[in-house]
């Protein structure tokens, strides 16, 4: 059977046709790169829970024992603690033998402090020739006798010096005034003389 010659003209076009569509297939196909699948995230959410059922109430009567059962913490101890100075005065001695220094005196009435603690006496003395000593105390003139160890005393020259003594103060309202003595007969000073009261 004699083979058409429009058969052999087509056979290699089909044929040119289908390697054209190969080569168009591996060009196109392998220059696109895979996409990675997206990943979906999936939130779970609470179902909605009823006030009510938070807490029964035997759960909320454990809560209120507990609160019940917690004890306040002590408050820190304020201090109370106050000082006062009764100012006694000034004055000055040539005697040998303890005179009272009228212009140091003043009354104290324990009964104006609530609780005392301690009570000092402050003399603030002074002896300009340095010769001798310069003495002082503190003298009860209400029941007529010494406060118990308020005697001190300087020597030397110099400047002025502090002397401290703790002292007890007689219950109720007493006068209360300085003395003094030289022994060598010059000049003692007492520049200041105080009393100092801590209460609690």
């Amino acid at each position: 059977m004699p083979i058409n010659s429009n058969a052999l003209i087509f056979i290699p076009v089909l044929f040119l046709f289908a390697v054209n569509l190969l080569f168009l297939d591996i060009v196109v196909f392998s220059q696109q790169k895979p996409q990675p699948p997206a990943q979906v995230t999936i939130e779970s959410v609470p179902a909605p829970v009823e006030a009510d059922t938070v807490c029964s109430s035997s759960c909320i009567t454990i809560i209120d024992e507990k609160l019940n059962a917690v004890q306040p913490r002590p408050a820190s101890p304020v201090s109370t603690a106050r000082e006062f100075y009764v100012s006694l005065g000034s004055g000055t001695t040539k005697s040998s033998d303890y005179e009272d220094i009228l212009s140091a005196e003043a009354y104290i009435d324990t009964g104006n402090y609530a609780s005392i603690k301690q009570a000092t006496i402050e003399l603030f003395l002074r002896n300009p020739t340095g010769n001798g000593r310069i003495y002082a105390k503190l003298y009860n003139v209400t029941d007529k006798h010494d406060v118990w160890f308020s005697e001190v005393f300087i020597e030397g020259g110099g400047p002025v010096t502090k002397k401290e003594m703790p002292i007890t103060l007689d219950r109720g309202n007493k006068l209360y005034r300085v003395m003094m003595k030289s022994t060598m007969k010059y000049d003692g000073w007492l520049d200041n003389a105080r009393i100092k009261i801590i209460t609690h």
